[in-house]
């Protein structure tokens, strides 16, 4: 099976990191908690929002990003001993470029320069299962292709998807909760697909 995974907030700290480069830039202190939708600007003070998205491609933040607990193990796994083909699928050019691709290339075991794909609607990916962090990315997942998501929770994710009453949207609090759901959906999408 194909798996895309996205990069931000799914296999690094990317928010985490972000809101502590902010921090030591500004003195203004947020938590993730105070983080309720995805466009994080809106909760910052009004004079540091022009310059706050620089912040995602700002070298401390790519050199302190570190990956979620039990990431590096779940995915290695996905790839080696289960056999699937890992997509890391992102909105994110930064990873595509030397010191992003570095940075996730230190964490596996495979090659990861060939499985990076950059995509602003990560519907049109051909992928079986996605996992993000995004409402609209896992939303559109299940409404255009009818494909499983599984979303990463996080405070700017709590709203109800669109799709999610079709079967077809799981939540995780953590990737220990990801290797579980995948090995469940894993057994019914090969029971699916053998019963066509």
């Amino acid at each position: 099976m194909k798996i895309g995974i996205d990069i931000d907030n799914v296999i690094f700290n990317t928010a985490e990191t972000v809101l502590d480069v902010h921090y030591e830039d500004t003195g203004e202190r947020l938590h993730l908690s105070d983080i309720t939708d995805y466009n994080m600007t809106q909760f910052v003070g009004k004079k540091y929002r022009y310059h706050f998205p620089e912040l995602f491609s700002d070298k401390r933040v790519i050199e302190r990003l570190k990956p979620l607990d039990a990431c590096v193990e779940t995915i290695n796994n996905m790839f080696g001993k289960q056999g699937h083909d890992i997509l890391f699928v992102t909105a994110s050019p930064r990873y595509i470029l030397p010191d992003g691709k570095k940075k996730l290339q230190e964490l596996f075991d495979f090659d990861v320069s060939k499985k990076i794909v950059v995509a602003k609607r990560k519907s049109v990916v051909d992928i079986d299962i996605l996992i993000d962090d995004c409402l609209d990315q896992v939303s559109r997942q299940i409404f255009y292709r009818n494909d499983p998501a599984i979303l990463l929770n996080y405070p700017w994710n709590q709203q109800p998807i669109v799709g999610g009453s079709r079967g077809l949207l799981y939540r995780a609090d953590n990737w220990k909760d990801i290797d579980r759901l995948m090995f469940l959906m894993t057994a019914v999408l090969k029971i699916d697909s053998q019963g066509e």
